[in-house]
């Protein structure tokens, strides 16, 4: 069992949050999702409600060091499966439990000449190109998204073929699913997430829901918004407002650009 203990009132907060979620999610999802084993009452010694959670199963995607797993063939359709129950659940049914709102901006981050020398010699010319284009037109879709998906909150079994479980769900928002695309981006690279997209699009089409062709963009603004995210970060840790450990921001940046 893993507990978390909020540390404070912000935290606290997420706990009826995290309940709601368990309850929607879970029948979509099933066993990708650890169950909630303890729910901890506020006491004098802990002011806070807490949750405890079974252990996730598996092998976790990336490292907190920033080691990542080297993705089996099926991978990206067994994450595919998993985007496509998660966002199943649209917005009036995620409200109608509290769960809130993230706006996504398709507005090209503003970098320093520090943060792009940095960052390019990383990514190579691919940091300038990106900075070049237009960025993509935002998508009317809103759903239930994890918003935090990176590969420390993913696992895997020992083939590294499968999908065993996601973790980490306080930061759940309605919003483009785009977003939880992008993190796959970030964490195992554009092609791996196109396949992914292609696997939940399939799926989509099968199950009535939204097809490919409803939302032909989805992984191009997942592309997009990992990279930006990126050198947003990246400019934010140049400019010391930030301390990030090298490998662990290094890591996703060559993830997301491919590099």
């Amino acid at each position: 069992m893993v507990v978390k203990f909020p540390t404070n009132e912000t935290d606290a907060e997420k706990v009826p949050l995290e309940l709601a979620v368990d309850t929607l999610v879970r029948p979509r999802v099933g066993e990708l999702m650890p169950p909630i084993v303890l729910i901890g009452e506020p006491s004098s010694d802990l002011p806070w409600p807490y949750l405890g959670y079974a252990a996730a199963r598996g092998i976790q995607g990336q490292t907190i060091g920033g080691a990542t797993i080297r993705p089996a063939a099926g991978l990206p359709g067994t994450i595919g499966s998993f985007l496509e129950g998660l966002h199943m659940i649209g917005e009036d049914e995620s409200h109608a439990v509290g769960i809130g709102d993230r706006t996504v901006s398709y507005e090209l981050p503003s970098i320093s000449g520090a943060a792009k020398e940095a960052t390019t010699a990383i990514a190579g010319d691919a940091v300038s190109r990106f900075l070049d284009e237009p960025p993509p037109v935002p998508h009317v879709r809103r759903v239930l998204c994890h918003t935090d998906l990176k590969g420390e909150h993913l696992f895997v079994d020992e083939t590294c073929s499968r999908l065993t479980a996601v973790i980490d769900w306080a930061d759940a928002e309605v919003s483009d699913p785009a977003i939880d695309l992008a993190g796959i981006v970030g964490w195992l690279g554009p092609a791996v997430a196109r396949e992914v997209g292609g696997s939940a699009s399939a799926a989509s089409r099968v199950s009535a829901s939204i097809s490919a062709s409803a939302d032909p963009q989805l992984t191009d603004r997942a592309i997009w918004l990992a990279r930006a995210g990126m050198l947003a970060y990246w400019n934010l840790v140049v400019a010391g407002e930030v301390d990030a450990p090298y490998p662990v921001i290094a890591s996703p940046l060559r993830a997301a650009f491919g590099a």
